[in-house]
């Protein structure tokens, strides 16, 4: 039994107390495993890349619907630019995000980190992409 009153922490065979993690600066993120940061870092980095997206076809929508004035019809009819920026915004902003995700999957290949993490945040923006554009494109032909 340990004699002092700080809990202890058994990892790796040997007893470290808290508070002598605490004097050495070692935080909560450092004793986290390497495959639990690389992952929260990608889902992190697919999250924002997926929000930004959202944000840009809501701020496109909005855009049109305060530019539209009286159409009596359909919205994408009296649209101009705002159209534009709604079905082609929101993809671009999904494969420049894909392509970051695969780039950083190549520097954790390189560094010899768990890449399949990053590999994976990129196919899903992709994916999420395509689908997004896929959707929109018909916006286009509604003239």
């Amino acid at each position: 039994m340990n004699s002092s009153s700080a809990p202890t922490v058994i990892g790796g065979g040997a007893a470290v107390s808290v508070t002598a993690r605490v004097a050495h600066g070692v935080t909560s993120d450092m004793m986290t495993s390497g495959a639990d940061l690389t992952f929260r870092r990608a889902a992190t980095y697919t999250v924002a890349a997926t929000a930004g997206a959202v944000l840009v076809a809501l701020l496109s929508v909005a855009w049109m619907s305060i530019g539209s004035g009286d159409c009596a019809e359909s919205m994408m009819e009296c649209a101009g630019r705002e159209k534009y920026v709604l079905v082609f915004g929101p993809p671009t902003l999904l494969l420049l995000g894909g392509v970051g995700a695969f780039v950083q999957t190549y520097r954790v290949w390189r560094a010899g980190g768990r890449w399949p993490i990053w590999q994976g945040a990129g196919w899903m923006l992709f994916v999420f992409m395509l689908i997004y554009a896929s959707v929109s494109a018909r916006a286009l032909t509604e003239i």
